[in-house]
């Protein structure tokens, strides 16, 4: 199914309720436009494509939790599917394939996949747990299949020259609260090439899982052969080389990301979530593409029970009455603000082709799909 409609993202959508830093909840602090300086350009959303999540029998999942997304040529590759296999797009939407099968031996996948991620030669690779598979999207094929030596997350590819991803400071795949994680590079054939431990920057967090989520790390592969990684928060951006050292950092400072959780114990269901980054890129120019999710501006708290039954789980809810999504778009040597927008989804970029973002739409409704936007930059005020 192919629907095309353009938003330009106006000062006035961006535009604040409240003073800068001000918000009458205490978590809900409007991003601020700085659209009105001549150097920031708007960000232009258009929907290119909404692909239903039922695909000949092949069902993909609704929520964004468990769902990967990479774009090459024009063609989807997604997963898991209901069977944790990966499935294969043409440009109309139409399967060529599902690629993979659950297991443990060649051709399977031990679970559903933890990344997607593509190469400038047009494969896409995808990570389950410690498990790094090649797949040519224009046949839906295997191409080969590597086991790294530890379990990691966050998994990028450099070219021909092997893989960057996060893992604990033991190189387990997950950093305890507390311990900061370490980004480690890989061959083509899996082994270790080196790590780097990253600093941590948000010490002290009140409950377990905000200290888990703080923990976590977002790499994208940069074309000068490092990696840029960022935590959920505070807004900082490091670009790590191969043998550890920190090439370049970029920190921003505004109001309306404060640098610590507020904790109290709620969830995004009983109050506005905090800012956090959920992903980054960097595009064949360079420049470094930021996209932090915020409090919807539709929030408003869902009636929870004060003594849940067990097992209990939260109704069903549209991602989109939680989140919205800041877009900054980042000079990479001086930390400059090029081009910001707003878009109501809960968005992450396609690995992949450059400037392609996606979303679930209709989460609770009978036929939920998958927008995929193009975002590029408009013209500066």
């Amino acid at each position: 199914m192919m629907r095309r409609c353009c938003m330009l993202l106006s000062t006035a959508v961006l535009a604040m309720a409240a003073p800068p830093g001000v918000a009458s909840d205490g978590y809900r602090v409007e991003p601020a436009t700085e659209l009105a300086r001549d150097s920031v350009a708007e960000l232009v959303f258009e929907l290119e494509r909404e692909i239903a999540t039922d695909q000949e029998g092949v069902i993909l999942p609704a929520g964004v939790a468990s769902m990967q997304l990479a774009l090459v040529s024009g063609r989807i590759v997604v997963g898991p599917t209901h069977d944790r296999n990966i499935l294969v797009l043409d440009e109309r939407d139409r399967p060529v394939g599902a690629v993979g099968r659950p297991g443990e031996g060649p051709g399977e996948f031990p679970g559903a996949p933890w990344a997607l991620d593509a190469t400038r030669g047009g494969e896409v690779v995808a990570l389950h747990r410690n498990r790094v598979t090649r797949i040519d999207p224009e046949r839906a094929e295997i191409i080969s299949q590597v086991s790294l030596p530890r379990v990691v997350s966050r998994l990028v590819v450099l070219g021909s020259e092997g893989f960057a991803a996060i893992v604990g400071p033991d190189l387990s795949g997950a950093a305890p609260p507390g311990l900061a994680p370490s980004v480690a590079f890989f061959d083509a054939d899996g082994e270790v090439q080196g790590a780097a431990e990253l600093p941590d920057l948000t010490p002290g967090a009140a409950s377990p899982e905000v200290a888990a989520l703080d923990a976590m790390r977002i790499l994208a592969a940069s074309s000068r052969g490092a990696v840029w990684a960022a935590p959920v928060r505070p807004y900082q951006l490091d670009l790590v080389a191969r043998d550890g050292t920190v090439l370049q950092s970029i920190r921003r400072e505004v109001s309306w990301f404060p640098p610590l959780a507020r904790d109290d114990g709620r969830s995004s269901l009983e109050r506005p979530p905090n800012p956090q980054i959920m992903d980054i890129r960097e595009d064949g120019e360079g420049r470094i593409w930021v996209a932090i999710w915020v409090a919807s501006r539709d929030w408003a708290p869902m009636p929870l029970p004060d003594t849940p039954p067990l097992p209990w789980a939260p109704p069903p809810f549209e991602p989109s009455s939680i989140f919205d999504t800041v877009i900054e778009v980042l000079d990479p040597e001086s930390g400059a603000l090029l081009a910001q927008g707003r878009s109501p989804h809960p968005l992450r970029f396609a690995s992949g082709d450059d400037g392609f973002v996606w979303a679930p739409l209709g989460v609770t409704s009978v036929d939920p799909t998958i927008g995929v936007w193009s975002v590029r930059l408009g013209e500066r005020r």
